[in-house]
């Protein structure tokens, strides 16, 4: 393959890997009367989760510019095992004999991560030429993301 990927950009989010939410209506009313409307809006929980993303993608630039061309985005989210489940099947987790198949799913881990790092690490999402994600079970839960710029060789 002609293209040459750059040293990555590599971030981690401890925690639990979340995913982006739906956004909550409501509807207001007009100030003095009038017509209601409706207004959308993030749950605080996920405003202030993707606050601590794009602080921690901030800090992994060391001040340099959002990438502007092409990229590659790679995501392993580290699930967490489930306490309920017997000392064999955790085992079974940790040794990658067992992937988590359940929620948050794949894509919505991945949106979230986009919306965060557009403007900080890149320009939009829309350069994310390249992407890969995986789950797999860790008992330290967390999100690695690495980003790589790509040039043609």
């Amino acid at each position: 393959m002609p293209w040459l990927a750059s040293d990555p950009i590599r971030i981690i989010v401890p925690g639990t890997p979340k995913p982006l939410p739906r956004n909550r209506h409501r509807i207001m009313n007009r100030k003095g009367g009038g017509a209601q409307f409706v207004v959308n809006y993030m749950p605080p929980e996920a405003a202030k989760e993707q606050s601590s993303i794009r602080w921690i993608a901030n800090q992994a630039m060391g001040g340099r510019a959002p990438l502007d061309g092409a990229v590659d985005l790679r995501v392993v989210a580290f699930m967490p095992i489930p306490a309920s489940w017997s000392r064999r099947k955790q085992a079974a987790a940790l040794a990658d004999q067992i992937r988590p198949t359940g929620r948050p799913d794949a894509d919505n881990i991945v949106k979230l991560l986009k919306d965060c790092l557009s403007g900080v690490v890149l320009r939009d999402d829309a350069i994310i030429t390249d992407m890969a994600m995986w789950k797999r079970f860790s008992d330290r839960p967390r999100l690695l993301v690495e980003v790589r710029s790509l040039t043609w060789v």
